[in-house]
Parts: C-alpha cells; sequence; structure tokens
C-alpha cells in the first residue's frame, strides 16, 4: 500500500490504520502516524487518534498509545476507553482500572463500552489473583471487591441494561468465583444471546461445574438460542473434563448438532472434539476428527498428542510429534509437555537395565534426550516444561541430568524442589542427597514434606538397627523426627497427606509408638492411613496387633489391595490359616483379584497359604493365575520348601516347570532350592545351584544364601568347606550366620578343633 496522508479522507486513514491492526503491523502503523503528524490538517482530528490510540494498544505497544492520548488537547470518552481497553488487553489491568478513575475524577462520564473495557481489566485481575476457599469454593476476593464497585456505578449511570456490559459482567463475577452473581445477572437479562449463555456455561466450566455447565447448555437449546462455535467448543471442554465413557454419547451429539449448524464447526471446536472424544475413551473417534481436519494449528497437534499419551498410546504420541515436525509446525510449551507426558508413560512400561552400578530406563531416557533437545532449539524450555523434564529424568533413574536441567533454571518454584527431592527420595541409594536438597529449599509446602519423608521411609528400609534384635532405626528416626518438627512449625503436620507420609515414616524407622501417637491425633484417615500403620505393625514383628487393626478399619474404611497385602503378611507371619481364607474371601468379594493389581493380591495370597502351611491353598490360587508371576513362582517355591520332603522335592519340578515356560528364576526362587536341597541333605546338587545362580544367571548371592549353603554344609558334616565359605564371603556375617556356624561345629568337630574355629572366628 503506497500513498500520501496529504492525498487521503480521514475515513481512508482510520481505515489504513484498522488494517495495520488487522495484520499485526505497528511499524505500517507508525509509518502513517507520521504523515498525520507532518499533515497539520489531520493533526488535530479526534477519531484520527482515537484510532491510533487503539492501533497501538491493539499491535501491544501501551506507551505509544499513551503518548498519542497525552498529546491530545482534550480527551474524549472514546480516548479514556479506547486507552483502558489497551491497558487492559495488555496484562495491565491495574493501571486500567487506574485510568477509569482518573476519568471519572475529571468529570468524564463513562459509556458502556468503558464498562466493558473496565470489567475486562477486572476478570484479568481476577486470574492472576490466588484467591482463598469460601466455603468449598474458590473466591478472588479482591477483584471481586472492585467488579462490585464497578457493578454499583454501572446500575446508577443506567448502563446495567446493556446487552454487553451485562455478558461481561457474567464473564467477570464468574472469573471472580461468583457464580451466585454471575447467575443473577444473567437471569434478569430479558433476553439472551449466544454470547450471553457462553459466558454463563465458560463459567460454571472455570469453576469445576463441568455437570452444570451441560444442564445450561441443554436450557440454552430449549430456550430456542442458537449455539455457535464458542458454544460448542465450551460444552466440549466440559465433557473432557467430566472424562467418563458415559459422556461419550453426549459428545457424539454435540458433534452432529455442531455439523448441522452453520459456522458450528471451526478449528476449535475440532481442537475441542478431539480431546472431547479422548477423554471420554474413543481414540478413533479422535483420530478421525484429527484427520478429517482441513488444516492444523499447533494446538490441533498438541491436542493430539497428549490425547495419545494420556490413553496410553505413548509410542503413537511420539510419533504424532515426529509428524507434526515433517509437516513443518513449529511446537510450543504446551507441545512439549505432552511429549514428555508420553514419555514418562514409557518409563513405566520399559524394564530397568543396571549400567555403570546405576538401574537406568535407557530407551526413554534416550528419547527425553532428543525432546530435550529439540525444546531447547525451540526456546521453549519454560518452568513447566523444565519441571517435566527433571521429572521424566529422575524417572528415567538419571539423576545427573535431572539435576543439570535443574540447575539451569532461571528461577525454581516449589514445585521444582519438590520433583527433584521426590526424585531422589525414589533413586536407588540417592536418599541421602534429598535430605540435603530439603535444607535448601527456601519456602517448602506440603508436598515437599512428603517428598522428603518418602526419602527418610526409603533410608529407613537400607539402615541396620544398631542393636540385634531390635527394629529401630536411630539415624533415620533422628531425621524424620526433625523433619517432623520443622512441618509443625510451619502448620503442615496436620495435613492428611503430610499425616500419612508421618505414619509411614514412622513406622519405617521402627518407632511404632511415633507412628500410633501420629495417628490417633489426625482428625481425619483414609485409607492409606491405616494401610501405614497395619504395614508398621507387620514389620516391627506385632503381626497379632495389625490383624485386629485391620479388623477395626474395616468397620470405617474399605481396604485396598495394599491393605490386604499387609493383612495377609500378618497372616503368614502368624501361620493363621482361617484369618488367610477369611481375607481370601473378601478380596474376592471385592473384584481385587480382577482389577486392582492383581498379580501382587495373587502372590501374597501364594505366598501367605504357603507360611501357613496349606500348599493345596497354595497351588490353587498358582493355578487358577492366567501367567505366573516371577513373585508368585517363588512364593509357591518357597511354600513347598518349607514343607514335608515330597513337597520340598516340587521345587525342583516347579524350577523345571517354569524355564520351560519362558520365567527366569531370581533369588528368590534360588533361596528356595537352596532350602530344600539343604533340609533334603542334596549337598552337590546345592552347591551347583550355588554356582550356576552366579555364573550362569548373574545373580549376586546374598546373607541368605550363604546363610543356607552354610547350613546345608554343616548339617551334612562339611565344616571345612562352610568355614571356607564364610571366609570369601563379600559381606560380613551376621549374627544368624554365626550361630549357624558354630551349631555345625559343635555338632560334629571334637573340642580342640571346636576351640580352633571359635579362636578363628574371634580373630574375624
Amino acid at each position: 500500500m503506497r500513498w500520501r496522508c496529504s492525498s487521503l479522507e480521514q475515513s481512508g486513514i482510520i481505515s489504513a490504520l484498522k488494517v495495520c491492526v488487522s495484520y499485526g503491523d505497528i511499524w505500517r502503523g507508525r509509518e502513517i502516524h507520521w504523515e498525520v503528524i507532518t499533515n497539520a490538517r489531520h493533526l488535530l482530528d479526534i477519531r484520527v487518534a482515537n484510532t491510533l490510540i487503539s492501533m497501538y494498544a491493539r499491535c501491544g505497544s501501551v506507551a505509544d498509545a499513551r503518548a498519542v492520548f497525552e498529546r491530545l488537547p482534550c480527551h474524549h470518552v472514546v480516548s479514556w476507553t479506547n486507552l483502558i481497553l489497551g491497558y487492559a488487553g495488555n496484562g495491565e489491568e491495574a493501571l486500567a482500572l487506574e485510568i477509569f478513575r482518573s476519568m471519572e475524577k475529571r468529570g468524564v462520564h463513562p459509556e458502556a463500552r468503558t464498562f466493558v473495557a473496565a470489567l475486562a481489566a477486572c476478570s484479568g485481575l481476577a486470574v492472576k489473583e490466588e484467591g482463598i476457599l469460601v466455603g468449598e469454593k474458590l473466591v478472588k476476593l479482591a477483584s471481586l471487591e472492585q467488579g462490585m464497585d464497578l457493578h454499583s456505578v454501572a446500575c446508577k449511570r443506567m448502563f446495567d441494561e446493556d446487552i454487553f456490559v451485562r455478558n461481561t459482567l457474567i464473564g467477570m463475577y464468574a472469573k471472580c468465583g461468583s457464580l451466585v452473581d454471575a447467575k443473577m445477572v444473567f437471569s434478569r437479562m430479558e433476553a439472551h444471546s449466544a454470547v450471553s449463555w457462553n459466558a454463563l456455561i465458560l463459567g460454571y466450566l472455570d469453576n469445576g461445574e463441568a455437570g452444570l455447565a451441560l444442564e445450561l447448555f441443554a436450557q440454552m437449546k430449549e430456550e430456542g438460542c442458537v449455539p455457535d462455535a464458542r458454544t460448542f467448543a465450551a460444552v466440549l471442554m466440559a465433557c473432557s473434563s467430566l472424562g467418563s465413557e458415559k459422556n461419550l454419547e453426549e459428545v457424539m451429539s454435540i458433534h452432529s448438532l455442531a455439523a448441522s449448524t452453520a459456522g458450528g464447526i471451526d478449528m476449535y471446536v475440532d481442537n475441542a472434539l478431539v480431546g472431547a472424544y479422548a477423554k471420554c475413551g474413543s481414540m478413533g473417534n479422535a483420530r478421525e476428527v484429527f484427520q478429517r481436519m482441513p488444516c492444523h494449528n499447533v494446538v490441533s497437534w498438541t491436542t493430539m498428542i497428549q490425547a495419545e499419551a494420556e490413553s496410553g498410546s505413548s509410542e503413537a504420541a511420539l510419533r504424532t510429534f515426529e509428524a507434526m515436525k515433517i509437516e513443518g509446525y513449529a511446537p510450543n510449551a504446551r507441545t512439549f509437555l505432552a511429549v514428555l507426558m508420553a514419555c514418562a508413560k514409557l518409563v513405566a512400561t520399559e524394564e530397568v537395565i543396571v549400567i555403570d552400578e546405576k538401574p537406568l530406563k535407557n530407551k526413554c531416557l534416550e528419547k527425553t534426550k532428543d525432546v530435550h533437545f529439540y525444546a531447547m532449539e525451540s526456546r521453549c524450555v519454560d518452568i513447566f516444561v523444565a519441571n517435566s523434564l527433571v521429572d521424566v529424568y529422575a524417572s528415567c533413574g538419571s539423576m545427573g541430568d535431572a539435576r543439570a536441567v535443574f540447575e539451569r533454571m532461571p528461577c525454581h518454584s516449589v514445585v521444582s524442589w519438590n520433583i527433584l527431592i521426590q526424585g531422589y527420595a525414589e533413586a536407588h541409594g540417592c536418599e541421602g542427597e534429598a535430605l540435603l536438597l530439603f535444607e535448601r529449599v527456601p519456602s517448602p509446602d506440603s508436598r515437599t514434606f512428603v517428598a522428603v519423608l518418602t526419602a527418610c521411609a526409603a533410608q529407613a528400609e537400607k539402615e541396620v538397627p544398631e542393636i540385634e534384635g531390635e527394629v529401630i532405626k536411630p539415624r533415620s528416626l533422628k531425621n524424620g523426627q526433625e523433619i517432623h518438627s520443622r512441618a509443625a512449625k510451619l502448620s503442615m503436620d496436620t495435613e492428611l497427606h503430610v499425616e500419612n507420609s508421618l505414619v509411614d515414616m514412622y513406622s519405617r524407622c521402627g518407632s511404632m509408638s511415633d507412628a500410633w501417637k501420629v495417628f490417633e491425633l489426625m482428625s481425619h484417615r483414609n485409607v492409606t492411613s491405616w494401610t501405614a500403620l497395619i504395614q508398621g505393625y507387620v514389620q516391627a514383628n506385632q503381626a497379632r496387633l495389625a490383624l485386629e487393626l485391620f479388623q477395626e478399619m474395616t468397620i470405617t474404611c474399605q481396604p485396598n489391595s495394599r491393605t490386604f497385602l499387609a493383612a495377609l503378611a500378618a497372616c503368614g507371619e502368624l501361620a493363621w490359616l482361617p484369618s488367610a481364607r477369611f481375607i481370601h474371601a473378601e478380596i474376592c468379594k471385592r473384584g481385587l483379584l480382577d482389577t486392582d493389581a492383581p498379580h501382587f493380591v495373587e502372590a501374597s495370597l501364594v505366598d501367605a497359604y504357603g507360611k501357613c502351611g496349606s500348599m493345596v491353598d497354595a497351588e490353587m490360587v498358582f493355578d487358577a493365575m492366567q501367567t505366573p508371576t516371577t513373585v508368585s513362582w517363588g512364593a509357591l517355591m518357597a511354600g513347598f520348601s518349607r514343607s514335608c520332603d515330597h513337597g520340598k522335592l516340587r521345587v525342583f519340578g516347579l524350577l523345571e516347570r517354569m524355564e520351560r515356560e519362558g520365567g527366569a528364576p531370581n533369588e528368590v526362587i534360588f533361596l528356595a532350592v537352596l532350602t530344600a536341597c539343604s533340609h533334603l541333605g542334596l549337598i552337590d546338587r546345592g552347591r551347583q545351584c550355588f554356582e550356576a545362580m552366579v555364573a550362569e544367571h548373574g545373580i549376586q548371592a546374598g546373607i541368605k544364601h550363604y546363610q543356607c549353603v552354610v547350613d546345608m554344609l554343616g548339617r551334612s558334616n562339611r565344616v571345612e568347606e562352610a568355614v571356607e565359605l564364610l571366609e570369601r564371603m563379600p559381606v560380613p556375617p551376621d549374627g544368624i550366620t554365626g550361630k549357624t556356624m558354630l551349631a555345625a561345629v559343635s555338632k560334629w568337630l571334637d573340642q580342640s578343633q571346636e576351640e580352633e574355629i571359635y579362636a578363628n572366628a574371634n580373630m574375624n
């Protein structure tokens, strides 16, 4: 467009400036402004000046808009309104409201459009305000107060009847969390446009009332108001929020109505359809909508990637991401969040491999590094992407990469700290690092305490009690008590998930008195609270008390699979067969063998029946399993290794059967085989099994394996071989190993040999 302002009338200049707004071309707008300034004929024209203010504001330069405004000899209400809209639209809502008040002080009466601008500023402030809980609703009180003041002024000036003002009031009240006021404004309107309905529907959706949003949509149709594309997008988001297969018919109905309504389906509706179909469990429909779209934008691709990731199709999500890159679409931060979600889902399915003594998920780690590199190249690593990277790297077992991302972040939110601490807490041998990191957190929240208490509990699992036979882990207990004290100072020790973590931590540290104190003071208990305490009593060798708690719990709270696992462990410790059968019946009644972690429950049933001496029941549960796991095989073999001689002989047949069916024996299974060999006196077979475990299967022998072989050699008067084996042990013998060895010495050797063995033992 080549021209000179001197050759155009005012209407031409205004039209040219509006074209600049359409294209976001502030530089061409500045050229036009310069031409206007150099042409005195248009210098003082208020309509051109107002259009310039609007152009600069809508192109993102509020400073230029303010400069034009300040140079005006007098200000029309349109000038004020355009400036207020400019500040409100550019994230400076507080300044927009200041200008509105300044306008009133100077005696300029606002018009309906001015109130729309000021109310939009209130809505923007509400989005940024944290809000407080009033009842069960999150309300933005400061923004709500300002919005109510504006509503009052609009009423006094008789602008509250204007449909644009009313529609904006509905949106403002909803953004502030006051749906009562929003509905009141809506109900007082004589007629409702699609915009009115959209404002209210979106308001309910934003406030977590997706079901009521769908009810409003039904009322809208009953009143004969024709929905537009914005309506369809809103109600589809409501369906996504509810995310149930029951809502699939609703989504299909909305899709059909949108297709039959003029202008009902645009790109935004298509994007919402992809998300809604996926959330309601129909990935086929989601892909079909995506593939039929005439064109895609970054939101379309991101929605599809996220849908595939959330549905468990992580590989498909990564393929879609590659297709997006091939077609030349630039991903944004939300795209990378969706892709990292897919990587995180893959982590759960990949088996761990040990590289340089570190357990890693290597395939996922390599993919995550590729995504990380591309995100850095695209300059899309904001705080949310960085937090996701830390989380995925930690899940892959690469705490070095997780820490590197964390340290490169320009600023850390409490979420960043929590993710890294949780990563160290769950990483192999890194619990101490989690505790050190906790000391650096500037403002911990309840989730920080949950993460560091998890680290403390994990540390306790590895700590050996200072006194043999004791269950107290003093070092971990001291750390846990210090964390508890800090949580109490910040009044976070009374939050349910922190209390549950405290019960679990104290239980694992062996201090059941502290665990009970926390449990007893809880104002509310859930299944996690009860399960942590029951597990603690089992680990503290108080299985009888654990079962009593389990019975008490069932009166007020429904147990889950983890609770039943703890109760079955207690039955095994006590060898109470009737209790094991009762719990088995309860598990079947609740359908846990079909839905909730069935493999772990079945394996625990096999183990409990084996410890209770009922191998018939154990084998019945095992045979009912469709695909027995290594844990289940181990539980069955361990049970037979403790039974009669005939049962012990069955261990060898089960091992052969397992290997024929493609199973790989683990350390538990080899312990069962070695136990059977020891009790049956099959010394050579036992030695061969022990050597094969290390040489052929790459399983490192633990203290229990050595104890078993020492017992086996000692029973057969092969004391010298037992002593030789003890000397080769990679770990120092514990009290049980010593007692086993000395029992053999006392049984088979004369007094002089016994004294020599004792002397060597004392020297070592």
